[in-house]
């Protein structure tokens, strides 16, 4: 994937992480863990439009167990964290599917360099020198149709 990334020049990766089950319950220190460190710039913040939801950042004013958040998070999600990945500030209940679904982004400008090497196994070169310079500050949020989802299919890269 990171091989993709950078030769499609792709700036944000973006999905959806799931959490197994509806019941927001059984993951409370994982959404407290995520709204206190990890809810994504304004101006990346989905709005809400599925029926039923669980406005954990609203909801919430307990602190995390830190030790509980990180059993209970999603692999790929924490993942994604670590290399400075960001979510909503609510759930989507997914009965269909018995999940949770916390919509996902990463800025790739905005991973450091020692975590892109830590998680991948290597850092391309032209992203590492864009990476020393820090995070660029767009002026208005790209198109969301230039960048694929992170499973977007069984093909994908």
């Amino acid at each position: 994937m990171t091989r993709f990334v950078d030769e499609q020049q792709i700036e944000m990766l973006f999905g959806c992480s799931s959490f197994k089950g509806t019941d927001e319950a059984a993951y409370l220190d994982a959404f407290a863990m995520l709204k206190h460190r990890h809810l994504a710039p304004s101006r990346w913040l989905p709005r809400v439009k599925a029926p039923r939801v669980f406005r954990f950042a609203q909801k919430l004013r307990r602190a995390p167990d830190a030790k509980r958040a990180m059993l209970t998070m999603p692999p790929l999600l924490r993942t994604y964290l670590m290399m400075g990945g960001w979510v909503s500030d609510h759930a989507v209940v997914d009965c269909d599917l018995n999940t949770l679904h916390v919509f996902t982004g990463l800025e790739i400008a905005a991973v450091p360099p020692p975590r892109g090497r830590a998680c991948c196994g290597r850092w391309p070169g032209r992203r590492l020198e864009a990476l020393t310079r820090g995070p660029q500050q767009p002026t208005s949020p790209p198109p969301w149709h230039v960048y694929p989802p992170f499973c977007s299919s069984p093909t994908f890269p």
